[in-house]
């Protein structure tokens, strides 16, 4: 089954054979799937960032109460685990805050 990627560039394809009146080249073809292959890249980057990210932060107690607040998701929850770290290290909210640059 094709994804809709997929079937838009074979639609492109097969169009194009009417529209210009020849078929693709395989070098064509060999171009084509090396870009839709670099147009992915950035999403399966992302998405073994996105896992790495939070496999560091499930090793905090922290991580999970955090989950829990709405909309707070794992980005989030994460930017304020990576500066705070272990929270037991301060004293006051006031020392949090100074840490993480009074963002939060």
């Amino acid at each position: 089954m094709m994804s809709p990627q997929q079937k838009r560039l074979w639609d492109i394809y097969t169009k194009a054979k009417t529209s210009i009146g020849c078929e693709a080249t395989p070098a064509a073809s060999f171009k084509g799937g090396l870009l839709v292959e670099a147009l992915r890249q950035p999403d399966v980057m992302t998405q073994d960032t996105d896992s790495k990210i939070a496999g560091v932060c499930k090793r905090f107690p922290e991580y999970t109460y955090l989950l829990t607040i709405p909309g707070f998701g794992p980005d989030i929850s994460a930017k304020i685990l990576g500066p705070i770290g272990n929270h037991h290290r301060f004293e006051n909210e006031q020392q949090v805050l100074k840490m993480t640059g009074g963002v939060f």
